[in-house]
């Protein structure tokens, strides 16, 4: 890569081939894969935007397993049962929270549980990190330790390729990151 990215290098040097793209290629790889117009795809592109307008730079690449597992997530509630708390959890922690309440949590939340059901049984579309914490997003809570990526777009997906894991071996996840550069 070019320039010098301002991420925590151990973590950079775990990315799997990682390469620079515009963020129009950002935006039209969010587009082909979310609906435009659609509730649901509104407030990541707003994230998507202010991360934008936040590093200014980006770059596509495949996580490994050590990587994924630790992306940090934000508070995610809807339904009765809060899924991850306001002070966030590692998508790890996340998962095996989901595991312990998941028979109270398919009944409380149908539809958060329909999108993770539904992406463990199919491919895993694009996810979209940043290295940075995104504004605007008052659910992130506290600040994160710099050793993590931080969620802005794909909680359901992520969720669900952990479902998968535990029926196969782990496949790299292609994701795109918002990232600073010198």
């Amino acid at each position: 890569m070019e320039n010098k990215i301002l991420m925590n290098q151990k973590l950079f040097s775990k990315l799997i081939q990682p390469k620079t793209i515009s963020f129009s290629e950002v935006k039209k790889i969010f587009w082909s894969e979310n609906k435009k117009g659609d509730h649901n795809s509104k407030w990541p592109f707003h994230l998507i935007n202010n991360a934008n307008e936040q590093v200014g730079s980006w770059i596509l690449t495949k996580i490994p397993y050590d990587v994924f597992t630790e992306i940090k997530l934000p508070y995610h509630y809807h339904g009765e049962k809060i899924l991850v708390p306001r002070k966030s959890l590692t998508l790890k922690k996340a998962y095996e929270k989901l595991r312990r309440i998941e028979e109270d949590y398919r009944k409380t939340n149908p539809l958060c549980f329909s999108k993770i059901d539904y992406f463990s049984k199919n491919d895993i579309r694009t996810i979209i990190l940043s290295s940075a914490m995104p504004k605007g997003r008052d659910s992130y809570g506290e600040t994160f330790a710099r050793k993590h990526l931080i969620h802005i777009d794909g909680l359901h997906r992520m969720l669900g390729e952990m479902y998968k894991l535990e029926r196969k071996s782990y496949k790299p996840v292609k994701c795109i990151i918002a990232v600073k550069e010198e």
